[in-house]
């Protein structure tokens, strides 16, 4: 008798240890997207703060925002003020954000006298 594993055994071996590394490399493309889209928000609410700051700061701009209920400040104005860093990186496409097409939307709300901020790229505040 030859001692050793049949052609068979060692296929069906490979298979198992496949199936294994499958349902690993899933786990691992799924954690990886969530962690993408934590990590987007939680760029998009680094720059609202910014812009909140950047805002509140700004006596023009708190006067401004309610005789026209809306105010746009950009992320060059962020930048240029010291509010935010050139260097933001979407973390879905790896690109660089365009932060001369985009924007923090302050809204002011009449009836209950708050101001929203929203995060915006491409800026596209209405």
């Amino acid at each position: 008798m030859k001692k050793g594993y049949t052609l068979v055994e060692l296929l069906a071996v490979i298979a198992v240890i496949a199936l294994i590394f499958a349902l690993i490399f899933v786990g691992i493309v799924k954690k990886s997207n969530e962690f993408k889209g934590e990590s987007n928000e939680e760029i998009k609410t680094l720059i609202e703060s910014s812009g909140k700051s950047y805002f509140y700061n700004s006596n023009e701009l708190r006067q401004e925002a309610k005789i026209n209920k809306k105010v746009i400040i950009s992320y060059n104005d962020l930048k240029n003020n010291g509010y935010l860093s050139e260097k933001l990186i979407d973390v879905e496409t790896y690109k660089k954000i365009d932060i001369n097409n985009s924007c923090v939307c302050v809204k002011y709300n009449t009836s209950n006298y708050e101001y929203t901020f929203e995060a915006q790229q491409p800026c596209n505040c209405n």
